[in-house]
């Protein structure tokens, strides 16, 4: 079985859309364009690495797991071999 922190993911994607949402009202209340596009950019940033982040998230835990396989796998070859 595969273990995922869906806690962390849930709660680093909460944060994030959270943070984009609030980069956008603030992106709307500014009068200066430059800032109002910085805010913008900011918050299209922060949705797009939100996303990404559940998918990078159970890799990693993939990744953790099959290196804990190739010991298991080399132990019964041994075992097969050697009886």
């Amino acid at each position: 079985m595969l273990h995922v922190p869906v806690g962390g993911i849930a709660g680093a994607v909460a944060i994030g859309y959270l943070l984009a949402v609030v980069l956008l009202v603030c992106c709307v209340r500014r009068s200066n364009g430059a800032a109002a596009w910085v805010l913008g950019a900011a918050a299209v940033v922060s949705a797009l690495v939100v996303s990404v982040w559940p998918v990078v998230a159970v890799a990693m835990s993939g990744v953790a797991q099959a290196q804990d396989v190739v010991p298991f796998i080399h132990g019964l070859i041994t075992r097969v071999l050697h009886r």
